[in-house]
């Protein structure tokens, strides 16, 4: 959840008005909350394929587990 409250700020960060020359932020500095998001994004989309990849083990257990159930 960090991970998505930094990429929520950056994303935040980027598109008003803290990239107006007035509040002093470098073309570099801004490449680098780029690179940032590009990498926070990265993760969080492995996250969501290690999820989905979890929720098809536990659908396979419960078809061999006569009874088994879980609300997910």
């Amino acid at each position: 959840m960090r991970r998505i409250g930094w990429l929520l700020a950056a994303l935040l960060f980027t598109a008003g008005t803290a990239s107006s020359p007035a509040f002093g932020v470098s073309q570099s500095d801004l490449d680098e909350v780029d690179r940032q998001k590009a990498e926070m994004a990265a993760e969080l989309e492995d996250a969501s394929d290690e999820v989905r990849a979890a929720g098809a083990v536990l659908a396979e257990t419960e078809a061999r587990l006569p009874g088994a159930q879980h609300d997910v």
